[in-house]
């Protein structure tokens, strides 16, 4: 009954097992994604990795290796798969963990949205890196930054680079600013996070991010949506309202609101003490 409705879907829905990823299912939006059948994919054994474009598959790596470990519980990235006709299609990919469900010991589940063929224009007027997005590490916040800061092939500029953005998770800095201070160039710096599957700037957007969901749901609930956008470097309030909604999937104010509902609810069971 689940494959019949995921078969339904226009969303191309895939699920794998280990780390070689085998398929163990595919809708019809993936198949038609890719140009095949699944009795193909069956007959040439392949895996989901001989689908990718070799270069996204090393750019992916470290992602894969944090997903393994446990230090993220999923991603996002922007890769291009190879069409049984020799073409190549970008599409925007997210994956999930289900532990424990696989043969050995790890499924993944993936959703994938196509958003250009070959190296045509792309649908929503961006270059594929830019769009890379990190999942949200389960410990220690943003692991791929904490493994690409301790890594011995990152230079010392880019590592003091990310040392700073992380400490100015809050602040008002943008990419100018962070490489100016760190004696690096802004070109040089979202290289590097390419590198390791992800964008300078999206990093700096979500750490603002973060920290504006701190201040609206702290403990003492903030006085406006407004002052806690404009506090952490958000000059667009329809723009910082859809992020946040696309990060933690609620606006800004139903946050503030459940804050100072807890807040009310303090104050009341205080002066009934």
């Amino acid at each position: 009954m689940l494959s019949s409705v995921l078969d339904c879907l226009d969303v191309a829905v895939v699920l794998t097992d280990d780390s070689r990823d085998h398929i163990r299912f595919a809708n019809r939006a993936f198949l038609r994604l890719v140009g095949c059948s699944a009795a193909e994919l069956a007959d040439d054994h392949k895996s989901l990795q001989d689908l990718v474009d070799p270069v996204d598959r090393e750019r992916e790596a470290p992602q894969r290796a944090l997903l393994a470990q446990g230090k993220i519980d999923g991603y996002t990235i922007r890769k291009r798969y190879l069409r049984a006709d020799g073409s190549r299609v970008w599409a925007n990919v997210t994956l999930r963990a289900l532990p424990g469900n696989g043969a050995d010991g790890e499924s993944v589940v993936r959703t994938i949205e196509p958003v250009a063929q070959d190296d045509g224009a792309w649908r929503d007027g961006r270059p594929p890196v830019s769009s890379i997005v990190v999942g949200e590490a389960v410990s220690d916040g943003f692991a791929p930054l904490v493994a690409m800061r301790d890594s011995d092939d990152v230079p010392p500029a880019i590592r003091a680079a990310i040392q700073l953005i992380t400490d100015n998770s809050g602040g008002r800095l943008g990419l100018s600013e962070v490489a100016r201070r760190c004696g690096t160039s802004v070109r040089s710096l979202q290289r590097h996070f390419a590198r390791h599957g992800m964008s300078a700037a999206r990093v700096l957007k979500l750490m603002r991010l973060r920290r504006a969901r701190a201040l609206l749901g702290g403990s003492e609930a903030a006085s406006s949506v407004t002052g806690v956008a404009f506090a952490c470097g958000f000059t667009n309030l329809g723009h910082f309202a859809r992020d946040y909604r696309a990060a933690f999937g609620e606006l800004p104010s139903a946050t503030l609101g459940r804050a100072r509902i807890d807040e009310r609810a303090g104050v009341s069971r205080a002066e009934c003490a």
